[in-house]
């Protein structure tokens, strides 16, 4: 299927499960009661056959969730079967372990470790619950050259001393987010910006921080440069479709149904005067 040959990434949802409860986090409010689902190595396996066979060459393989470390057999698994890949792993890091990593640091030139972790250590505890070990997040930092930290920002005035802080880790690089589907205030924005200023103040934080914000207006490639890919076998355009079993685009064993995205691609293109950068959060969220 021609739309599908444009693939260059896709994020395989290894479980619906995770070992947190974030204060910020949408699903935590929004899915209730939802059935837990756990891809089996062989779905993980056929996933990534059946991506590298429609995308282009050397699609990047992500282990997403829920947290893809509850599931860290299964990541071993595909690992051991398709070493050359190259893959990226998202984790709230508290289930790292120095095991992990030495299994992880075997085949670091293909892996990148993304860590979710919000800035101090008093922010983490404030809105997950929990601290993470910083000796791990060092080990990361220092063995995994193009690893990152991922910093959620919903108290923005803690954005300057967070990436501060992630920066005395060694984070080679931080990418901050606001939340999404979470209502923003003016204030919010204002002390946002001024926090940003003081970043782009000290170049050695500006050089190694992104912003990606939900304040800029534009649609991203979702179903057609990438994919998700559920625990059951299932495709969607990105992992937010799946929580509520929207537009799902075919599966790993028949592939893409052709419809199914036309009609998907159809509901993007006919959208005018979005209000979020999020497609997903437009059509489904927001009504």
């Amino acid at each position: 299927m021609e739309k599908a040959k444009s693939l260059k990434s896709a994020w395989i949802m290894l479980t619906n499960q995770c070992n947190l409860k974030c204060s910020y986090c949408w699903l935590t409010s929004r899915i209730k009661n939802k059935k837990e689902v756990v891809m089996d190595l062989n779905t993980a396996t056929r996933a990534v056959d059946y991506l590298n066979s429609v995308g282009e060459d050397g699609v990047h393989i992500s282990f997403f969730g829920g947290e893809p470390l509850l599931e860290f057999e299964t990541i071993k698994g595909v690992i051991g079967k398709y070493p050359y890949l190259n893959y990226g792993l998202y984790t709230n890091t508290i289930l790292l372990t120095n095991e992990k990593l030495d299994y992880l640091y075997e085949h670091r030139d293909f892996i990148r470790v993304i860590l979710s972790i919000d800035g101090l250590q008093s922010t983490n505890l404030k809105w997950r619950g929990c601290n993470y070990d910083e000796s791990i997040a060092r080990r990361v930092f220092r063995d995994f050259p193009t690893s990152m930290a991922r910093f959620t920002v919903l108290d923005p005035k803690t954005l300057f001393d967070g990436v501060k802080y992630l920066h005395s880790l060694g984070a080679p690089k931080i990418t901050v987010n606001t939340p999404h589907f979470v209502n923003l205030t003016a204030d919010y924005y204002k002390s946002f910006d001024e926090e940003v200023g003081r970043i782009k103040g000290d170049f050695r934080l500006n050089s190694i921080t992104s912003l990606s914000d939900c304040r800029i207006r534009s649609f991203c490639h979702a179903g057609i440069d990438f994919m998700a890919v559920s625990p059951d076998g299932g495709l969607y355009p990105c992992d937010l479709f799946y929580w509520f079993d929207k537009n799902r685009l075919g599966d790993i064993w028949n592939g893409v149904d052709e419809k199914a995205l036309k009609e998907y691609l159809s509901q993007v293109e006919s959208v005018e005067n979005i209000d979020s950068s999020c497609i997903a959060e437009h059509l489904y969220y927001r009504h």
